[in-house]
C-alpha cells in the first residue's frame, strides 16, 4: 500500500478503482467501414455544407453585416481555399480508402497529424495554416458527427485521476460515474474547482500521480487529504464504515434545508446559491436555497468551437428564469481569462492572467460578445 498527499477541493471519501484520463484520448469514434463510398460521398457532403456556410459568411462581410465571430475576410477565403487543396482532400480520402476508416476519423486524424508535425513551429504563416486546418476539420466534423458525446470513462464508477482537468472536460464527462477526482496541477479557487464543488464531487489537488496507477484500487480521504493505492483489507473496512458516517450526517443536515434562515436575534437572512451552469438549478431548488445569487456564465463559452449567438444565451436564462419563478436570479457576464479560456478567442499570452485582459475588459473590448450576453 503507498499514501499519497494532496489538497481537498470539496470533501468526501470515495472507494473504488482507478481511472488514468489523458486529454490526448481520441474522442472520434473510429468505425472500420464495409462502404468506403458512402464515407467519400458523406465527406464530400460535409465540404458542401461547410463551403456554403463559409461563402454565406463571405457575403456577410462583404455586405457590411455585423457578425458574432471575430474573423477577417483573408480567413475565411484560406478556409474555403482548403476545402479545395487536393492534398488535404487526398489525405483525408486517402485514410478511408487505405485503413477503410469512417470519414469523420479520417477528418480527425489528418488534423491531429498535422498539428502535430508543425504545431511547435512559430512561423507566423505556419500558425495562421495550422488554425485554420483546424476550424475547417472542426466545421467537417460537426457535419460528419461521429463523436463521443461525452468524454468516455467507462461504464463503472471510477475515481478519475489526471494531471490537469479543463472545465469544459469535465462538463463533457458523464460524472454521475465519478466516485472522485484526483488531480496534479489545479488550485482550490479554479474554475474546474468551483465546478466540482457545484457538482459535489470528493476531490483532491497537488497530487504527485502517475499514468501507472490507472486500473489499481484506491481509497481518496478528501478530508484530511491522502490518497492510498492499493489499500488493504482492514483499511477498506474502516473507510467503508467512515463513508457511511459521512452519508447518514449529510442525511440530517438535509432535513434542515427548508427551515427559515432566521439569526438568533430574529434577523431575516436571504440564502441563495452560486450555480456554474443550467443544469444546477434543480439542485438549488432541491437543497432549498431562497434564489441564485450568482449564475456564473462561462459555461456557454467554454468547451466550444465558437461564440454562443444570442438566442442560444437567451434561451437557456429564459430556461434559469421560469424555473426558478419569483425567486431572484442574479447573472454575471462572462468571466474568461487566459486560466479559463476558450481556444475561437485568441488570448494573447499574459505575465498574470489573473490581473489581465478578462471578465468587464475582456468584454468592453470584444462588444459584439458582450451586446449579444446583454
Amino acid at each position: 500500500m503507498e499514501t499519497w498527499n494532496g489538497t481537498p477541493v470539496f470533501q468526501g471519501i470515495a472507494i473504488g478503482k482507478i481511472r488514468f484520463y489523458s486529454r490526448e484520448e481520441q474522442q472520434v469514434l473510429q468505425n472500420l467501414t464495409g462502404n468506403i463510398k458512402k464515407e467519400l460521398d458523406d465527406f464530400e457532403e460535409a465540404r458542401n455544407h461547410v463551403l456554403n456556410y463559409l461563402e454565406d459568411l463571405l457575403r456577410q462581410i462583404r455586405n457590411g453585416e455585423e457578425l458574432l465571430l471575430t474573423v477577417s475576410e483573408e480567413e475565411i477565403r484560406e478556409q474555403i481555399n482548403l476545402l479545395f487543396s487536393g492534398k488535404f482532400i487526398r489525405a483525408v480520402e486517402n485514410i478511408i480508402t487505405e485503413e477503410k476508416m469512417n470519414a469523420a476519423y479520417a477528418v480527425t486524424q489528418n488534423r491531429d497529424e498535422i498539428v502535430s508535425t508543425f504545431g511547435k513551429l512559430e512561423s507566423p504563416g505556419i500558425v495562421s495554416r495550422i488554425k485554420n486546418i483546424r476550424i475547417v476539420s472542426n466545421l467537417l466534423l460537426e457535419q460528419l458527427g461521429g463523436f463521443n458525446t461525452r468524454i468516455n470513462i467507462g461504464r463503472n464508477p471510477v475515481i478519475l485521476v489526471t494531471d490537469n482537468l479543463l472545465p469544459s472536460e469535465l462538463l463533457e464527462m458523464d460524472t454521475r460515474q465519478l466516485l472522485a477526482l484526483v488531480t496534479r496541477q489545479g488550485s482550490t479557487f479554479s474554475h474546474t474547482s468551483i465546478v466540482v464543488k457545484t457538482l459535489e464531487i470528493p476531490s483532491l489537488m497537488g497530487v504527485e500521480i502517475t499514468r501507472e496507477m490507472d486500473g489499481h484500487e484506491a481509497i481518496v480521504d478528501c478530508y484530511s487529504g491522502r490518497l492510498y493505492l492499493d489499500p488493504n483489507e482492514e483499511l477498506v473496512k474502516e473507510y467503508e464504515i467512515r463513508r457511511s458516517n459521512g452519508e447518514k450526517e449529510w442525511k440530517e443536515l438535509l432535513k434542515l434545508k427548508h427551515a427559515e434562515s432566521v439569526t438568533k436575534d430574529g434577523r431575516k437572512i436571504d440564502l441563495l446559491a452560486n450555480i456554474g451552469n443550467q443544469h444546477d438549478v434543480d439542485r438549488v431548488i432541491s437543497n432549498g436555497a431562497e434564489g441564485i445569487g450568482l449564475l456564473r456564465s462561462e459555461f456557454q463559452y467554454l468547451g466550444r468551437e465558437d461564440y454562443p449567438r444570442e438566442k442560444e444565451l437567451f434561451e437557456v436564462y429564459k430556461q434559469v428564469a421560469e424555473t426558478m419563478g419569483d425567486k431572484v436570479v442574479v447573472i454575471r457576464t462572462v468571466d474568461i481569462g487566459m486560466d479559463k479560456k476558450a481556444d475561437y478567442m485568441d488570448f494573447p499570452q499574459e505575465v498574470n492572467p489573473l490581473m489581465g485582459n478578462r471578465g468587464i475588459r475582456l468584454c468592453l473590448d470584444r462588444k459584439r460578445m458582450f451586446r449579444a450576453q446583454l
